[in-house]
């Protein structure tokens, strides 16, 4: 063992990483992998930078108008021993992929056997995309965690406001990094979320997404005319945090918990966290793991309470989260203990290493990229400093997306001014 994070020479599991969307994250998850002692290969979309690292040995071209066609032939072609989503779209093609997979040949049963020994027990695969049943784990495993309720009309949804009042959140089943999720402080509020969470997928946002980003994600759901359950949670009031987490078989390797700082939105993705220790978390964690059955990568979000500090479960990510390759306070790291369990090697702590004890900024973002942004205040910097052509790709998405910024501006500049006239 040494404090580069690389674990023992020798056999090398393989790992495929799959995901649908060109999010640099991803190509930060296949260098924390590949460091780790995995052999990395990734299915991806095409132009995807995971295309262009050397430590990816090899990648698949993902297909969102067939997923999971896409699945079955680089898994077939890749012969992994694990499976990584980095999403919950390719998170619910492989339970989906499960499901439709019958073990009547040696094929099928090892596809299925590997999605299994990959994400964990299977026969809890379609509680995932429930939002209402998801809550209602935690309650049985003595987590704390707000109550959630089903509603599929305007009636109800009322109804449910007159019992927890406002302010409250409004979800959507099957929505993640924020997307799909609402705040609402008035019945006018909760109209106009529930009209917009309800509707049917939007045919023009979906060929917009698949010409201008290259994203057909949408396009089937479009095509398919899908409407999402909805889901009413009371709001809590205090800090976001979440735990990123290695697991086997019910059994926690290792998790690094951190409380959000900054975030790209009020429900999005963190940008800036600070690595900590919360007994109340960490004991939350390996209760929903152990219910779960869980294999692999995944995590969890929370709100520690504004009055105790107590830390209530609100989501679940059922695949691999942005700092799972950070160092925990106990300086442990979930994609190294992973990759030390399929190796056979006990669990790997260096007490030579140290854990940020300030601030991180978050891969893609910083002052390295944006040195006049908001990001400028914080030392310490999730820097890939180590794959130049890592840092050049974050450079690219800040380009990228402050040409998409500049354009929204002038896109809202121009219809203010045509209102006026």
């Amino acid at each position: 063992m040494t404090t580069s994070g690389t674990i023992a020479d020798g056999w090398a599991p393989k790992v495929l990483l799959i995901t649908a969307y060109c999010w640099p994250t991803t190509t930060r998850l296949a260098l924390a992998l590949s460091k780790a002692g995995f052999a990395v290969e990734a299915l991806c979309v095409a132009g995807h930078s995971l295309a262009r690292v050397k430590f990816v040995s090899k990648t698949y071209r993902y297909g969102a108008l067939s997923p999971l066609r896409s699945l079955r032939n680089a898994i077939a072609a890749s012969k992994p021993d694990l499976i990584i989503p980095s999403d919950d779209t390719t998170a619910a093609q492989l339970h989906e992929l499960y499901k439709l997979t019958n073990a009547t040949d040696s094929v099928s049963n090892k596809l299925r056997s590997l999605i299994a020994h990959s994400l964990g027990d299977p026969t809890n695969y379609p509680i995932f995309y429930s939002r209402a049943e998801m809550a209602s784990l935690p309650l049985a495993a003595g987590v704390l965690s707000p109550t959630t309720t089903n509603i599929s009309n305007h009636d109800e949804l009322l109804s449910q406001l007159e019992n927890i009042g406002f302010p409250a959140v409004l979800k959507s089943d099957g929505s993640f990094g924020g997307m799909g999720v609402a705040f609402i402080r008035t019945r006018a509020e909760a109209k106009h979320a529930f009209g917009k969470l309800t509707a049917y997928n939007n045919v023009a946002r979906a060929l917009s997404r698949l010409i201008v980003d290259r994203d057909a994600n949408l396009v089937l759901p479009c095509l398919r005319r899908t409407r999402p359950q909805l889901s009413i949670q009371r709001f809590l009031f205090g800090k976001r945090a979440n735990a990123a987490v290695a697991c086997w078989k019910g059994a926690v390797l290792a998790q690094v918990t951190v409380e959000v700082i900054a975030s790209n939105e009020a429900t999005g993705p963190a940008t800036v966290v600070s690595v900590i220790a919360h007994p109340g978390m960490s004991q939350a964690v390996e209760r929903m793991v152990r219910a779960l059955n869980l294999s692999g990568l995944c995590g969890f979000d929370f709100i520690l309470d504004s009055t105790d500090g107590s830390a209530h479960l609100i989501d679940f990510n059922p695949r691999a989260t942005q700092t799972c390759h950070l160092l925990s306070s106990e300086r442990t790291q979930p994609v190294l203990s992973l990759a030390a369990k399929l190796q056979g090697l006990p669990a790997i702590v260096d007490d030579r290493l140290s854990p940020h004890c300030g601030p991180i900024v978050l891969f893609p973002h910083g002052p390295a990229y944006a040195p006049k942004s908001h990001y400028s205040k914080y030392t310490e910097i999730d820097l890939p400093s180590e794959s130049p052509e890592l840092v050049k790709i974050g450079l690219e998405y800040h380009q990228r997306e402050k040409r998409f910024l500049a354009k929204a501006l002038r896109f809202a500049k121009r219809n203010n001014t045509d209102r006026v006239e």
